[in-house]
């Protein structure tokens, strides 16, 4: 497992998927948890993929709201690209089973966080292209506000 990358010590891993893998890291120069997504493809090989990494953490930096990760940080360190942002420990894929729907009303609630996001998002002219359980992040528990994740894929208009 990767232990670390630029100031942020990889305390573990917690997710990933095609574009990258997220982990839980500690900021060592602020002293905060944080997480980290490492780009799974080198950009070293891909002019056009580091232009368009380093073009989305701008327009994330528009995304100002209550319903939206905090972005910190976008580096890349011998050819490997990472993305740090506040660190939630909960998804909202990790709430979800058959056996036991989500009750009307809490999906509701995070259906109106989401679209409150999204739609401040194309007001910035940003098109979230993966909206999914595990990038609607629970800010503390299953009944804590929503948050949503950009940094899977966005489109820029």
């Amino acid at each position: 497992m990767l232990q670390r990358i630029g100031i942020y010590e990889i305390l573990e891993r917690i997710g990933g998927g095609a574009f990258g893998t997220v982990y839980r890291a500690r900021d060592t120069v602020l002293d905060r948890i944080v997480a980290v997504k490492v780009i799974n493809q080198p950009v070293t090989d891909d002019p056009e993929l580091l232009e368009s990494l380093q073009r989305e953490p701008r327009f994330a930096a528009r995304l100002t709201h209550p319903n939206v990760v905090t972005d910190h940080d976008f580096q890349v360190e011998g050819g490997t690209a990472y993305i740090v942002m506040g660190f939630l420990p909960n998804s909202l894929d990790k709430h979800i089973r058959p056996e036991q729907p989500i009750p009307y009303r809490r999906a509701s609630e995070i259906a109106i966080e989401v679209s409150r996001d999204l739609a401040h998002a194309h007001t910035q002219g940003v098109i979230h292209r993966a909206i999914k359980p595990g990038n609607i992040l629970l800010a503390s528990g299953w009944g804590g506000s929503v948050r949503l994740s950009w940094w899977d894929r966005s489109t820029i208009l």
